[in-house]
């Protein structure tokens, strides 16, 4: 059954209808925003199993804290406990230096973080505040963390500047481009018997794991295997399952005309984009660069799938064309060509990281424009939300 989650949605006479002085949606991005519904199918098993975690949690935040800052808090936790690991093994390949406590405080952030990210639209749906800004600024904050988490685990099973490290990072910011890609497509979000809840878990575990028995356990052998491979191992495997999974659905049609998507594009529109950044991120990660220093590749090329994501949920939740081309395609393309020419114009120690901190940056001046144009499209705050008191007190009544 399709379920209808109100939690992103306010009446449209709070919305202005007419037109909008916008940094970087078009007219057609916002009008069709303004008439966006947040549609979600399935449950995965850990997340009927902590509802009633969740749903005591929402309870102890006050009325007058907003959804987006209860997300914006989760990412901020998710985000410093992270890079505080990563700070002290930024190659993550040396055992035996980051402060046991760290791998604890990783987990347990996530474990907030998860926690948070679940409660943000329960509080949304007891204010009444629910808006189309809430679902992107959810969804674009778990773009994210999602390549936070990512260098964090990779951190704490010392992966190294290795290939399996890459596509580790390859594949986890595919699988979830690729569940917005089936979003677009269908019209709503799909939810498996096994998913990211699960996932985080598993990563939660393994975190909690490595305070107690040290992060030298991960280059320990089991039948031949490392332990590092026979944890992450199954787990990349079940990815590229969902990727597959995801692929099937899209290639089945959408509910526009003739199998089109529900924007009534066609349904491989948003292939353009996840490829030429997968391939981007190739052609830098042959660079010297990666090789001293992974963690920060990871954080920077990361950012550069978070803006692409971030861009496909606009078009999902406007039923807009997917824009194939950003400038975070021509950054590698730049590389590539200078170094036919000549390897020695500019020195991968300084191209790179200059290309990673523009990739960070991008990303960041784009979120906060397109969180500025629907805050003006739909006429609402992003971080406050009305409240009244006496209204409080009545509600309690």
């Amino acid at each position: 059954m399709c379920a209808i989650d109100r939690r992103r949605l306010v009446p449209m006479k709070n919305f202005r209808h007419s037109k909008v002085t916008s940094y970087v949606l078009t007219q057609a991005q916002c009008d069709g925003i303004k008439h966006h519904e947040y549609a979600v199918r399935g449950k995965s098993i850990m997340d009927e199993a902590l509802q009633p975690w969740f749903n005591w949690l929402v309870e102890q935040v006050p009325m007058w804290v907003a959804p987006n800052l209860i997300t914006f808090v989760g990412l901020m936790v998710n985000l410093i406990s992270n890079l505080l690991l990563v700070s002290y093994n930024p190659t993550m390949d040396t055992p035996g230096i980051v402060p046991p406590y760290l791998y604890f405080v990783a987990g347990i952030s996530l474990f907030l973080y998860q926690s948070l990210d679940n409660i943000d639209g329960k509080q949304a749906r007891r204010t009444g505040s629910a808006t189309p800004l809430g679902e992107l600024f959810d969804h674009g904050c778990d773009s994210m963390s999602t390549f936070i988490v990512i260098v964090g685990l990779l951190a704490t099973v010392q992966a190294g500047a290795t290939a399996f490290s890459f596509w580790v990072t390859v594949i986890a910011v595919s699988v979830f481009y690729f569940c917005h890609w089936e979003c677009y497509v269908k019209g709503y979000v799909q939810f498996n018997t096994i998913d990211v809840t699960e996932a985080q878990w598993a990563i939660i575990l393994i975190q909690l794991a490595t305070g107690i028995a040290g992060d030298a356990i991960w280059d320990m052998e089991f039948l031949g295997f490392s332990l590092r491979l026979l944890a992450l191992g199954p787990a990349n495997a079940f990815a590229l399952f969902a990727m597959a999974r995801y692929y099937n659905s899209i290639w089945e049609g959408g509910p526009g005309p003739e199998g089109t998507s529900s924007a009534e594009t066609g349904i491989l529109s948003p292939l353009g984009p996840i490829a030429g950044i997968v391939a981007g991120m190739y052609v830098l990660y042959n660079s010297t660069y990666f090789a001293e220093h992974p963690a920060l590749f990871i954080l920077g090329v990361g950012c550069a799938s978070a803006k692409l994501t971030c861009r496909l949920i606009v078009a999902h939740m406007s039923s807009t064309k997917v824009q194939q081309l950003d400038i975070v395609h021509a950054i590698p393309v730049i590389y590539w060509i200078m170094h036919q020419i000549s390897p020695v114009i500019i020195e991968d120690d300084i191209f790179v990281p200059l290309a990673l901190l523009f990739f960070f940056v991008d990303m960041v001046w784009y979120c906060v424009r397109v969180c500025l144009d629907m805050k003006t499209t739909l006429n609402i705050d992003v971080f406050r939300i009305p409240y009244s008191p006496k209204e409080e007190e009545k509600k309690s009544d």
